[in-house]
């Protein structure tokens, strides 16, 4: 909050070193005219320099002062299919990193760049393939939900995370087909209405 009133307060005090200079060296009867916000505005010399400096300067500085700066994650690893040991086709698998979408390599390998906004929990991989359960590997150090089995290089300088083991997906196990049970038929007891 403090840099904030900082910066806000040089953005209206240093245009005023150029506008007293102007004011002072070049004495003007020259006016600015036009509209300022939906304001039509008529200024004339070093104010009219003064305003100019500030309106530019501030526009500047409020489109740049919200944005949070991040850092593009560079995650690799690999696949690997327990079970029958068949791949399903690379359509049928996906990684979702909650909310998009990324696409794994044909040859079941994953290179993704994950943008992460810089103090921000980093984000969880969902692995999913068809007739496979899914996979969640946490990426973040700090929060576990769960158990993460899986190892991996933290880069933090260069933004890197690399596992040094494949994720594995398991088959669905199956379910047993659907038998109904013999329902008890009423037998009449004998015995007089």
């Amino acid at each position: 909050m403090g840099a904030t009133l900082a910066v806000l307060a040089s953005l209206a005090l240093l245009p005023l070193v150029p506008a007293f200079v102007l004011f002072k060296s070049l004495p003007s009867r020259a006016t600015a005219i036009g509209p300022l916000s939906g304001l039509k505005v008529k200024l004339g010399g070093a104010f009219a320099g003064y305003v100019i400096v500030l309106v530019y300067l501030t526009v500047f500085y409020a489109n740049n002062m919200n944005r949070p700066a991040y850092r593009s994650w560079q995650v690799h690893g690999a696949l690997k299919y327990l079970g029958d040991g068949v791949a399903p086709n690379n359509t049928e698998v996906s990684c979702v990193l909650r909310p998009p979408l990324l696409a794994i390599e044909p040859d079941h390998t994953f290179a993704f760049e994950i943008p992460v906004v810089d103090g921000a929990e980093m984000p969880h991989l969902v692995f999913q393939a068809a007739g496979y359960e899914g996979q969640t590997v946490y990426l973040s150090q700090a929060v576990r939900y769960g158990e993460n089995k899986y190892s991996a290089k933290v880069d933090a300088k260069n933004a890197r995370i690399e596992f040094e083991q494949p994720i594995t997906l398991r088959p669905k196990a199956a379910a047993p087909p659907y038998q109904p049970s013999v329902a008890a038929v009423p037998i009449a007891v004998g015995g007089s209405m």
